[in-house]
């Protein structure tokens, strides 16, 4: 599976959720930030690293920076 092709996949909201945590911001302000439960932010997470192929933020990072 290509994982950045499955990036059409996700929702606005879930891009948006992992463009904030690639800028560094966590679940928490992300969610302050947004007005939106900690577990609202982390559902959207979960769910788009899911789509994207990957379980973990080491992995995200690796497919953000192509390693």
């Amino acid at each position: 599976m290509n994982n950045l092709a499955e990036i059409s996949s996700l929702t606005p909201s879930e891009k948006q959720v992992l463009i904030d945590l690639a800028k560094g911001e966590s679940v928490q302000a992300v969610a302050n930030r947004t007005g939106k439960s900690i577990k609202t932010i982390s559902t959207q997470k979960r769910m788009a690293y899911k789509k994207i192929g990957v379980n973990n933020d080491i992995l995200f990072i690796y497919l953000l920076f192509g390693i």
